[in-house]
């Protein structure tokens, strides 16, 4: 297939996208079930590159060698259709014809879809296809031999086909697997002075978990919000809280000639833990984002991922009628830096080092809403302090000190 034939591909699926929920529109009625759906896959064995030696000069390692990461947010309209916007990063090494690592390159798409199911066993067990196109995003990043010129980053449609099953948990909440395959994704790379175009098609492989929130539903799918009541309650209950946001680095002044990034790159936050009655719970608790260091002589030095492994106790006060839960939490943990993705040769800048940890104090508070008996929307401030973490400037020993205030918002979904 040609390359300007599987583009014209890639808007046709976008267009049927746009398209295909005309006709369930039309009907008398419109029954939406809107859903939020996080997905994961593991490194190393579920994202195949199915062309990774599409250029001469350089390959894609295949399978991928970082996690799989994904959400979609959709809607179900009807019984059988249903529309959505699915977002998913891709990160797997370029390697060099001799073996050696240039660097990281990763993938993002940004998809419209649509999706036809077909529920079983009394509506249990969903078997589905989905199609549909967008925006992939292919980029060149991380670069670990400093005598590879080449790099870039390149935006260029995709469209996508693929499928999966899930089966309902509880009654708004379904785990399933996800396969899709990405096509039409070519996006240009600087290699040996030239363009070339990079070959990201390949299949990808998520589990998932589709949370419905029945309180948002209209028409027929709005009875299911009205069985059971939106608000918190004494039961012991586990529960898992999924947020994304930001963190803002409080102490900047790394070391001598070296300084934070006031503000951190995107923050991925995640919490498992239990309320044992209606004001005291327990959690354990993790943050994970990046900074950058920089020097005022040297410009960027080096990237530096930062995160925290917490055992938190929370106390929690429900309000309005038990609908509005705020709390407070605190406990201790470990937190970990590690010197990442150098942007200067170590010989230049004099950094080295690799991952170190230290004790860490971790307290914040937010707020839950609920939006479902057993799903809330949450927002959530944290503060980790007494972090501090040693690298090596010039063979010296210096320590840094990633302390950071993060700002987060996602979903808490409570079992059963």
């Amino acid at each position: 297939m040609f390359a300007g034939d599987t583009r014209d591909l890639s808007f046709t699926a976008l267009l049927l996208v746009m398209t295909a929920p005309v006709e369930v529109w039309a009907g008398d009625s419109v029954d939406i079930r809107p859903y939020l759906q996080p997905r994961f896959g593991v490194e190393n064995s579920f994202h195949y590159y199915t062309q990774p030696n599409a250029v001469s000069g350089a390959r894609l390692d295949s399978p991928s060698e970082e996690p799989h990461i994904g959400a979609t947010l959709g809607a179900d309209l009807g019984r059988y259709w249903g529309i959505e916007f699915a977002y998913d990063y891709i990160k797997t090494n370029l390697v060099e014809t001799s073996g050696k690592k240039a660097g990281d390159y990763a993938a993002t798409t940004l998809l419209g879809q649509f999706r036809f199911r077909y529920p079983l066993l009394q509506d249990r067990l969903v078997p589905y296809l989905l199609a549909g196109g967008g925006m992939g995003i292919g980029e060149f990043s991380g670069r670990e031999d400093f005598s590879f010129t080449g790099g870039g980053s390149d935006t260029v449609p995709v469209g996508v086909i693929g499928g999966g099953a899930e089966y309902f948990v509880m009654d708004n909440i379904a785990l399933g697997i996800e396969a899709k395959y990405y096509f039409a994704f070519h996006p240009e790379i600087h290699l040996s002075g030239e363009q070339r175009k990079l070959t990201l098609d390949g299949v990808g492989v998520t589990a998932n978990m589709r949370v419905y929130l029945d309180q948002l539903a209209t028409g027929k799918y709005a009875q299911l919000g009205d069985r059971r009541s939106a608000r918190d309650s004494d039961a012991m209950r586990g529960y898992l809280g999924l947020r994304g946001g930001v963190a803002f680095l409080t102490d900047t002044d790394a070391v001598p000639g070296a300084t934070f990034d006031d503000t951190s790159g995107p923050l991925a936050s995640l919490s498992i833990g239990m309320n044992f009655n209606k004001h005291w719970g327990a959690e354990l608790a993790s943050d994970y984002t990046r900074t950058q260091l920089r020097s005022p002589t040297l410009g960027k030095i080096t990237g530096y991922p930062i995160w925290t492994i917490a055992a938190l106790a929370r106390f929690r006060y429900p309000l309005l009628n038990d609908k509005l839960s705020p709390y407070v939490l605190a406990g201790p943990g470990v937190g970990f830096g590690q010197i990442g993705d150098l942007d200067q040769p170590s010989s230049v800048t004099g950094f080295a080092g690799g991952t170190d940890n230290s004790i860490v104090a971790v307290f914040g508070a937010g707020i839950d809403y609920f939006i479902g008996h057993n799903v809330t929307f949450n927002f959530e401030i944290k503060r980790a302090t007494f972090f501090d973490t040693d690298v090596k400037l010039h063979g010296q020993p210096k320590t840094l000190s990633p302390e950071f205030v993060s700002l987060a918002a996602g979903i808490r979904v409570l079992f059963p």
